[in-house]
């Protein structure tokens, strides 16, 4: 397919010991002329598709396998398959829980060698790598590769039949055709769900094993899938290569900013089959639909216990591994849920006479904390409730949502219906008033 997959330049071998010649970089005689080669490092073996040279026709064939995407050795584990042994047996550390190289400034283990090395590099600041384009550099070679393909790299020359889609890898390509075909004939094993392709089978079986082979290069965290990892990666290079067209703001994920984009067209393109309910995101939708189904695909191995969320399943694993990552900062005392630990805050903050929201502990904290987790994705304005969020909103898209009855007037805000009732306080008794409010403001 690819023609001779190498050029080997020639070895002399002189089999009679008295001709056997003097190494002029080391001094010692062999009867392989070619040794000089292994002391002036020069690669005999060399791709003719990408140019990459080799010391040995073995290693040659090694590196062809990633041209011909041949990979021979599979995990009997996870079912991933690799292009080399040595690969199947560093990714199999994974399943092992095996972690032989430790960083020695932070204690950090991993996998193998490579990845510790580029692990050093966050110590260091050491960045290598340069894009020749833009002049950004990478600590990482991967990191580079990926800030090419999506950064500067616009060639999309496999193009949809159907929709007119076009992609950058032709396995892209076919990865997209089954969303037209709607055929899933790969089966999980466990739970019997069907997907569109085999590599969405073995990613899905990790939500029942709940492993995680991509860690990262940088933090060490791991991830179920390469494409999470991805965009892991982004929040160490602070990349937000997707920028919102109308706005101006810029993304990690692509479909984080589609997704914002609906903030400014008010479009909700995931709708119930059910109840005809409508959703800005495709898992705001799923986790709707189980409210039909009572499904609950998330099971533990341990108890056997489902939930409808893999959230869920998480925090409860930690009842089995007695793990408590959220800490008090007051006491140091440790809760395996944030819910918990911010009920238990409620303690300290009653005996101290700073607390004004005896009943209102959860509110109290808030201030306290000034915590404000609800943002506004068109102008990144924070609120503490994600209903003053909803009606700031307004704002953007000009909705007003709020009807007087009386005079049909129109408000972006519920307050500000009740401040205009006043006006028609005179013309009406007060039972009638609240029956405008709470009819508008149902």
């Amino acid at each position: 397919m690819f023609g001779k997959p190498f050029i080997e330049k020639e070895n002399f071998i002189n089999t009679s010991p008295e001709k056997a010649d003097a190494c002029n970089v080391c001094g010692l005689r062999f009867n392989l002329n070619s040794h000089s080669l292994l002391d002036s490092k020069v690669k005999s073996c060399v791709c003719e598709i990408c140019g990459k040279s080799y010391g040995g026709r073995s290693s040659l064939m090694r590196h062809m396998r990633f041209h011909t995407k041949e990979r021979r050795f599979v995990c009997e584990s996870c079912g991933r398959a690799f292009s080399d042994k040595s690969t199947l047996l560093r990714h199999f550390r994974i399943h092992m829980q095996e972690r032989p190289f430790t960083c020695e400034s932070c204690g950090r283990a991993f996998t193998d060698r490579s990845t510790l090395r580029n692990h050093l590099r966050s110590h260091t600041n050491e960045k290598p790598h340069t894009c020749e384009v833009c002049g950004k550099a990478f600590t990482r070679i991967s990191g580079l590769k990926f800030h090419l393909e999506y950064i500067h790299t616009e060639k999309k020359p496999y193009e949809c039949e159907i929709c007119g889609k076009a992609f950058n890898k032709k396995s892209n390509l076919k990865a997209h055709a089954v969303i037209h075909t709607k055929e899933k004939p790969h089966a999980c094993e466990v739970c019997g769900k069907t997907f569109s392709s085999r590599s969405k089978v073995h990613s899905h079986l990790r939500t029942h094993t709940n492993e995680k082979p991509y860690p990262c290069e940088v933090c060490g965290k791991a991830f179920k899938n390469s494409s999470d990892l991805k965009v892991h990666v982004l929040t160490h290079t602070k990349e937000k290569p997707h920028a919102c067209e109308v706005c101006g703001k810029t993304f990690a994920k692509k479909r984080n900013m589609q997704t914002h984009m609906y903030t400014h067209t008010n479009e909700k393109p995931y709708a119930c089959e059910v109840c005809d309910k409508a959703f800005r995101r495709r898992n705001a939708l799923k986790k709707h639909s189980l409210t039909h189904t009572d499904e609950r695909p998330y099971s533990c191995d341990i108890c056997m216990k489902s939930y409808q969320r893999n959230f869920s399943l998480q925090q409860h694993l930690r009842t089995h591994t007695d793990e408590k990552p959220y800490k008090c900062n007051i006491c140091e005392k440790s809760f395996s849920r944030n819910s918990v630990m911010k009920k238990h805050l409620s303690v300290h903050m009653k005996e101290s006479p700073m607390f004004k929201h005896g009943n209102n502990p959860k509110k109290h904290l808030s201030i306290l904390t000034d915590e404000k987790p609800f943002s506004c994705e068109v102008c990144m304005k924070s609120f503490r409730k994600k209903y003053n969020l909803q009606q700031h909103l307004h704002t953007h898209t000009k909705e007003k949502p709020f009807e007087c009855d009386v005079c049909s007037k129109t408000f972006s805000r519920k307050d500000a219906l009740k401040r205009h009732l006043s006006v028609h306080v005179i013309e009406l008794p007060s039972t009638e008033i609240q029956k405008n409010v709470s009819t508008n403001c149902e």
